[in-house]
């Protein structure tokens, strides 16, 4: 979140002479990060200092060692919602930050993650059962998974990040017991709760699908 007092020219949170900007570091000093606007274009860099009047506005990102800043200017109406920062590793693999940027505390409930693919099955050996069920979720890595099956049973999942600015996550359930009914799987975002804005009532997203199985 960007607070109003949060321009990128002070540092007005502490004491700790860090100028006020999101930051998306990597583990690896010489990675370089790129951020892009929630509409999937570039965020434009600019290499001078952060209070310096020729910046982009109303947001700029600026490249250090192995970190990038998303640094603002000016009043972020019209570029509300989730930006993103992909980075690499200390093993190059490139990783996705998601920040969601908004001028209030309100939390947009057309912004949260969507399942965006049927789930699929697919079986790996028979003796013993060892099968996925898989899906996408685009709009942002979810942060929350759950699934069921028949309403009671939770799976395991493992997750991959593919990479792009676009965040798509591939996401695989395994499966090692044999279960016949209604799998349902659901992504939220649980670092966003919700909230009321001018007394209406926003809840956060979450999407879901499921897939019947004999």
């Amino acid at each position: 979140m960007f607070y109003d007092k949060d321009h990128s020219t002070t540092d007005t949170s502490s004491d700790d002479g860090i100028v006020d900007a999101l930051w998306c570091q990597s583990s690896d000093p010489e990675a370089v990060g790129t951020w892009y606007f929630p509409n999937d274009t570039e965020v434009p860099t600019f290499d001078g200092e952060f209070g310096n009047d020729s910046a982009p506005r109303p947001v700029f990102a600026k490249s250090f060692d192995g970190q990038v800043a998303l640094a603002r200017r000016e009043g972020l109406l019209g570029y509300e919602g989730l930006y993103k920062c992909v980075i690499s590793d200390e093993n190059r693999v490139n990783q996705t930050l998601v920040a969601g940027i908004y001028r209030t505390r309100v939390y947009k409930a057309n912004e949260g993650p969507r399942l965006s693919s049927a789930v699929t099955y697919n079986l790996i050996s028979v003796l013993p059962l060892h099968a996925s069920l898989n899906f996408n979720v685009t709009r942002s890595p979810p942060t929350y998974l759950n699934s069921t099956v028949n309403n009671t049973i939770l799976l395991s999942f493992s997750c991959t990040v593919i990479d792009g600015p676009s965040s798509v996550t591939g996401v695989s359930a395994t499966v090692r017991e044999r279960y016949a009914g209604r799998y349902e799987f659901m992504v939220s975002n649980n670092r966003v709760t919700d909230s009321k804005a001018n007394e209406d009532y926003v809840p956060a997203f979450s999407d879901s699908r499921s897939l019947t199985i004999g």
